[in-house]
């Protein structure tokens, strides 16, 4: 029987934090649609694998230099296709990553 590899999310993490903010979001009455496209799409799919590939586990590492090189990766093609995104874009997610470490910092994250 094949064994299917269980991604451990640390406590601290975050992954865990992206969890527990869509799940804020949910409860603060967001539609799905709303919390899936306009928040966790940026955050699962952008941030979290940019996170991984530079290393970055904790909150407390999303420096504005680091920030500032995921804004120009994406706009330079490091999306999810792989091809140059506009500013607008860009800014969208950037934003959205913005209000995440937002209620990370307010949440009691370093």
């Amino acid at each position: 029987m094949a064994r299917t590899a269980v991604k451990v999310v640390e406590p601290g993490s975050l992954g865990r934090l992206v969890d527990e903010y869509l799940a804020s979001c949910k409860a603060r009455g967001l539609s799905p649609k709303t919390i899936e496209t306009g928040y966790g799409w940026p955050l699962k799919k952008i941030l979290l694998p940019f996170c991984e590939t530079e290393g970055i586990d904790q909150v407390s590492r999303l420096t504005r230099p680091v920030l500032d090189r995921l804004s120009t990766s994406l706009m330079d093609g490091g999306g999810v296709t792989n091809r140059p995104l506009s500013r607008h874009t860009v800014h969208t997610y950037m934003r959205t990553v913005n209000v995440f470490l937002n209620w990370a910092k307010n949440a009691g994250e370093k």
